[in-house]
């Protein structure tokens, strides 16, 4: 493609919100197994409690480091996240695009608390009593 082409605006708005929802489906998935991991691990914590009470600690150590894999994960994937709504942004922000003020979706995305405030939250409670159960347990 050289410097005098030119990707019709509607083509790439279709594209960031195609990209939007690939990307917020990815997030879900992520969040599913983050908490398909604590479940399995509940049943992990509570099969030690009754077989070998002197392990426990293990499975907070192994829960804290499955916090912070999944947390990653979540992390890398707000790249995308951001990159979509940065040019869905863009072009409803641009004069030409004849999008009515009151129809445009990804300028509003950002109001309100964002999802990613939520799972650092959700994140880091949750590494802070995972490494302070492991201490406890030990």
């Amino acid at each position: 493609m050289d410097s005098a082409t030119k990707i019709d605006a509607k083509v790439l708005y279709d594209h960031a919100l195609a990209s939007l929802r690939h990307a917020s489906d990815i997030r879900v998935k992520i969040v599913g197994a983050w908490l398909a991991m604590y479940s399995a691990f509940s049943g992990a914590f509570v099969w030690i409690l009754v077989n070998a009470k002197q392990y426990l600690w293990v499975v907070a150590v192994a829960g804290a480091l499955m916090t912070i894999a999944m947390w990653f994960a979540d992390y890398r994937n707000r790249a995308a996240l951001g990159r979509a709504k940065a040019i869905g942004e863009h072009i409803e922000n641009d004069p030409a695009c004849g999008i009515p003020q009151e129809r445009r979706f990804f300028s509003g995305l950002d109001e309100g608390v964002r999802h990613g405030t939520l799972i650092n939250w959700f994140g880091g409670i949750s590494l802070v009593l995972l490494v302070a159960g492991a201490v406890v347990l030990s």
